[in-house]
């Protein structure tokens, strides 16, 4: 069943049971008929906690900054505020028509980029704010390489396997067998140990003459 989906009832006699919501209708299942592999989550007795979630920080400024780089590249590589200084007095509704045609000329939406408009000043001036150095600045790698980082651990998958930039500084042929067998001690390994255990609370005690449910991953190797 999709996770998504699934919500869990607590209940005083069998500890919960599972409604499954689909097109605004409900199945319900007691909780003897459904094998719930669950992930750790210390705060919860009943759901589990995806990986990514943990992350889920990182991705949000890795959205923001995606957002930031397409206005950015849409406007011509403009900052993110500029100052117009005007040497005479101008009226605020002046200033607004000022801002407001900008803005349409740059085609940015309210807060993704804003102008201050200031009056009685020595010069006329048009100075950009932010992003002094260019693409530099528009395009922090340390940001991404941060955010890569932060995923594959959190999925337990070896930069390399997943072709991530972090992943190929180490991009010889004995690194990456390597890295494979690091992915099956330390993610697959333990994984398939915490199915067999669910298998056996939930099979076992049904099907006669089965005594325990066992991966065999003798044979596996990186």
């Amino acid at each position: 069943m999709r996770p998504d989906r699934v919500r869990i009832v607590p209940d005083r006699t069998e500890y919960c049971r599972y409604e499954y919501h689909v097109n605004g209708k409900v199945v319900e299942f007691p909780h003897a008929d459904v094998l719930h592999f669950r992930t750790d989550e210390l705060l919860d007795d009943y759901y589990g906690m995806p990986p990514l979630m943990a992350g889920a920080n990182s991705i949000a400024i890795d959205n923001y900054r995606n957002t930031f780089l397409a206005n950015f590249y849409q406007t011509g590589g403009a900052g993110a505020a500029a100052i117009l200084n005007s040497k005479s007095t101008i009226p605020k509704e002046v200033k607004d028509e000022i801002r407001a045609g900008i803005m349409r000329r740059m085609q940015r939406a309210a807060g993704a980029f804003e102008i201050l408009v200031l009056d009685n000043s020595e010069n006329f001036e048009w100075k950009m704010l932010g992003l002094d150095r260019g693409l530099r600045d528009a395009l922090p790698q340390e940001l991404g390489r941060v955010t890569q980082a932060e995923l594959a651990m959190l999925l337990g998958i070896p930069g390399s396997i997943l072709g991530l930039e972090i992943g190929y500084e180490s991009s010889s042929y004995a690194n990456k067998r390597q890295d494979w067998q690091v992915f099956w001690d330390i993610t697959m390994a333990p994984m398939v140990s915490e199915f067999d255990d669910v298998l056996n609370l939930g099979l076992v005690p049904e099907f006669g003459g089965i005594d325990e449910v066992l991966f065999d991953i003798t044979k596996i190797t990186g």
